[in-house]
């Protein structure tokens, strides 16, 4: 993962290039953005744990699987309470259709490096449940790409992390599922 992580901030940072006021959005209580972080790294550790247990023969996935839908029912809720200040018509502003197409396909871009790295570890075990091992390598991947995107990205908007950030690490998690039983 860390292997992952330094590929995708790497080419998050010669790809797209961070934005210019990252440190200073940070440092001035900009709260989406750091909670853009704690998103994905949320997402990334709800999952390592599961991968983990997939790749050794005669593991099942407990409850601990709950984990990795955490971070995704935080991040609607504060959504949800951010666009609670706004009427219901109101809702669409918040999350920008041409931002939200973008994230659609440059994190999932951003998360294929991750993807091939994490592949390669988890078939060099024993996985044996290929599909929901290959979901959650995906789910990691998102993950690892939504941190290099955060770095771009400048919606700073709960409700477009919500909806943008989900809708891209679900992109990965299918393709993970479905690509599992072929590589792994």
């Amino acid at each position: 993962v860390i292997l992952a992580l330094v590929a995708v901030v790497t080419l998050s940072m010669v790809w797209l290039t961070p934005r210019a006021d990252l440190v200073a959005a940070l440092v001035a209580d900009n709260r989406v953005v750091l909670l853009k972080f704690i998103f994905t790294v949320g997402v990334v550790a709800g999952a390592l744990p599961i991968v983990r247990d997939l790749s050794v023969p005669g593991r099942r996935l407990g409850r601990g699987s709950i984990l990795a839908g955490v971070p995704f029912v935080v991040i609607i809720a504060l959504a949800l309470h951010e666009l609670s200040a706004f009427p219901i018509y109101e809702w669409s502003r918040h999350v920008d259709h041409a931002s939200c197409l973008e994230c659609l396909w440059l994190m999932p871009a951003l998360a294929l490096p991750a993807f091939v790295i994490l592949t390669i570890a988890v078939r060099r075990l024993a996985p044996t449940n290929l599909i929901h091992t290959g979901a959650y390598v995906g789910l990691i991947s998102g993950g690892v790409g939504g941190i290099g995107y955060a770095l771009h990205c400048h919606d700073d908007s709960l409700a477009f992390v919500a909806v943008a950030y989900t809708l891209a690490i679900s992109e990965m998690t299918i393709l993970g599922a479905l690509m599992g039983p072929r590589i792994l």
